[in-house]
């Protein structure tokens, strides 16, 4: 058995011991007709009445250990030899830096909430067992993270002709030559040895930085001291270029230049060893949900800066590292042991991703180009086609361009009066936002949502918000208690400027960010049916004065009847199953998690109700038992982040289609804005059915959850043509947009 299969076998190593759940979260535990609270919901016959049986309890994956099991789907692309060697180094370095947010928020959150159980008095012996769990969940996949990468991928990557240098010890005279001048000039200047003393002023440790503990003895007094030194990451790159003697490409870590030239850093000393260590801070800032608008501008700065000396929620050290300069690093910074987590030789590698490519473009991911929107090319404008019918996008198999075209038209349309959308995650520099300015210093009426507490993005929006404040655009700061985290734009028109036609609504399922567009997969449809345009220009109406009551008799939005009209379609296919009629549903979205809907799909399999689920992420579902028997759980990982909610109910054949912003989260379901369109055009119906059937034959990328958080991946069958989702939707696609 080759290194290779040993490695894919340790990710399938996993028991189930403590990975379910089964407590209710929303709606309440249901009561027996006597009223006292039921363990167990209560199952109804076809005639209503409850069932005599009682069913065994519905169960949930743990929500984190759920997130882990993606993450690491995520490191098995990783391991795919037909997977290109430098894509591969990308998956490497998606899986540690989705660690490392998780340790930031995650991990931060559940050790928050056993700290104030533990103030309060209260039970805790659950949430610490369920913390335990997943570090323990961590640590094996470390293990594996660590070995795919020294094991893996170095030799991978020396058999395609580039040498991974690892240690300076292996430096040839050649390279300790040509090595010299450059840690002199480049390297040098930048460091800043601090001593580790507990007598004076502690020193601070940034998150998200690599730093080396070095042991050093003083030459004449035989005295052992100790210092830390921080990587320059921002003066230097993470990986050099050496000349090597066989005259392959080579590189290394600049962790290791920097080893080789400790003993010119200090002269006085002999280095007896160096050691790499950073720290995890809690990064989910408290923001006060009473705040919102003027208020929340003026106090999101500060908010931002204590993410900056959070809490540590992890210390990862060079497992090399002698226990005595480890316990030298525990008391200087006074790490709680259950923090500390043993690494490797080279820590954050989620750098990986900048090592440079001299190979050339076939040792990379192949994107095909955008495909032609010909129907729309086609139209004598974007209003104009929009006018005429409805219209979508799938991007990036289609070019983001065409929504930046439609409001760079909009702006200069005299039909238009107004622009209004909401911002939750916008590139730097947006070409969306400088359109929206544009159409603002025109004349235009432009509102725009921005949502201050976007996670990571707080300060972007912020300066993005003040600079369209400057060029005339109105501005509308976060709502208190609530994120608005809906991707909607409308275009309205003057009054009676195009009869029967209030606007253009544009309903998206991700961030209107033309950067992220170009790897994030998603949908958005363009209409100007009234009753969806008409609606919308409502919901902004209610962002801008909440105060004011509304309702929706078409889209759906989150606290305003979305959970009640799920509800009542899965309540509709269960209906359906028990007349033996065919009912089925199949959902596309990031993660599956408020047990509400959870225990309505359980419902829905126990009635026979064929459900498919293609779920990217958190799935607390448990598929593989008596109340899922009839539900499979899909996952897709690929080059494309798949990222576009959509969702299917047969409806007695009548086919309901719906695209979101919003996962079936409880944040999104409850504390969040959101929006959910209904897909009324024929032609876009068909299209969206031909999407999930391509992602529902995927036999390359598509693996299948079990009951133990394993992912399986779906092997094409004797004779079966090989489908792989991402890349057959651009013929999906193509089709599509024909004139």
């Amino acid at each position: 058995m080759n290194y290779f299969t040993k490695l894919l076998k340790a990710l399938s190593r996993k028991g189930s011991s403590g990975q379910v759940q089964t407590e209710k979260e929303t709606p309440p535990v249901p009561t027996s007709s006597s009223g006292s609270v039921s363990p167990f919901p209560e199952i109804q016959t076809e005639d209503g009445l409850p069932s005599e049986a009682q069913p065994e309890p519905y169960r949930y994956f743990g929500r984190d250990l759920s997130w882990l099991s993606f993450n690491e789907r995520v490191l098995t692309e990783s391991l795919k030899k037909t997977v290109p060697i430098y894509a591969r180094l990308n998956f490497l370095s998606i899986f540690s830096s989705n660690l490392e947010e998780f340790y930031q928020i995650r991990v931060a959150g559940a050790k928050a909430l056993i700290a104030r159980r533990k103030r309060d008095g209260r039970d805790l012996e659950d949430r610490e067992c369920e913390l335990k769990e997943v570090i323990e969940e961590v640590k094996r996949q470390e293990t594996v993270f660590r070995s795919a990468w020294e094991d893996v991928m170095v030799p991978d990557l020396k058999a395609a002709g580039i040498d991974i240098y690892t240690d300076f010890k292996d430096f040839t005279p050649k390279i300790e030559a040509l090595v010299a001048p450059f840690f002199r000039e480049e390297v040098f200047p930048f460091l800043q040895p601090t001593l580790l003393d507990t007598s004076l002023v502690r020193t601070f440790i940034r998150d998200k930085r690599i730093y080396l503990a070095v042991r050093l003895r003083h030459r004449e007094s035989g005295e052992t001291v100790y210092y830390i030194l921080k990587l320059p990451f921002t003066k230097v790159p993470r990986f050099i270029p050496i000349p090597d003697a066989k005259g392959r490409y080579a590189y290394t870590f600049l962790d290791e230049i920097i080893k080789w030239g400790l003993p010119k850093v200090f002269p006085a000393y002999d280095v007896t060893g160096a050691w790499s260590f950073k720290v995890s801070r809690d990064a989910d800032v408290i923001i006060d949900e009473d705040e919102g608008g003027e208020q929340l501008a003026e106090n999101i700065e500060e908010m931002i800066s204590k993410r900056k000396i959070g809490a540590i929620t992890r210390f990862q050290y060079d497992d090399e590292m002698p226990t005595e300069v480890l316990e030298v690093l525990r008391k200087s910074y006074a790490i709680n042991p259950e923090d500390i987590l043993e690494g490797r030789r080279h820590l954050k590698l989620q750098d990986l991703n900048q090592l440079p490519n001299p190979l050339g473009k076939a040792y990379e991911q192949e994107h095909p180009s955008a495909v032609v929107h010909e129907r729309w090319d086609a139209s004598p404008g974007r209003i104009a086609h929009i006018l005429k019918e409805d219209e979508a996008l799938y991007v990036p198999y289609v070019s983001f361009k065409y929504l930046l075209d439609l409001l760079i038209e909009a702006g200069n349309d005299p039909l238009v009066k107004a622009i209004k959308l909401t911002q939750y995650r916008v590139a730097e520099d947006s070409e969306v936002i400088d359109a929206l300015i544009k159409a603002a210093s025109g004349g235009k009426e432009v509102t725009v949502f921005v949502e201050l507490k976007a996670r990571f993005d707080e300060e972007n929006n912020l300066l993005t918000a003040q600079r369209m404040t400057r060029h005339g655009v109105k501005i509308i700061y976060s709502l208190p208690k609530l994120k608005v985290h809906a991707k909607t734009c409308v275009i309205e028109f003057g009054k009676d400027a195009v009869p029967g036609k209030p606007g253009i609504a544009v309903f998206s399922t991700g961030n209107f960010n033309e950067k992220t567009a170009r790897f994030y997969s998603d949908v958005l449809i363009f209409t100007s049916r009234p009753e969806l345009s008409g609606e919308l220009i409502r919901l902004f109406r209610y962002l801008e004065d909440p105060s004011q009551d509304c309702s929706f008799d078409h889209i759906l939005v989150a606290r305003k009847g979305m959970v009640e009209r799920i509800h009542s379609l899965i309540d509709y296919e269960i209906d359906q199953a028990r007349k033996g009629l065919p009912a089925k549903i199949t959902l596309k979205m990031n993660s599956l998690e408020e047990t509400g809907v959870i225990e309505k799909l359980y419902r829905a399999s126990e009635a026979g109700v064929k459900i498919d689920l293609l779920i990217r992420g958190i799935c607390r579902l448990i598929p593989g038992q008596p109340f899922s028997k009839n539900i499979r759980v899909i996952r897709l990982v690929d080059m494309y982040l798949e990222h576009a909610r959509i969702w299917n109910f047969h409806h007695g054949g009548e086919e309901l289609f719906f695209i979101s912003s919003a996962d079936w989260m409880s944040r999104n379901l409850y504390r969040r804005i959101e929006c959910a369109a209904p897909v009324y055009d024929p032609k876009i119906k068909a299209f969206l059915r031909k999407v999930l059937d391509v992602c529902l034959s995927d036999n390359v990328n598509a693996t299948l959850l079990d009951e133990n958080l394993r992912n399986n991946p779906i092997e094409p069958k004797a004779g079966e043509p090989l489908i792989r989702t991402q890349m057959e939707l651009y013929h999906t696609v193509r089709d599509f947009v024909k004139k």
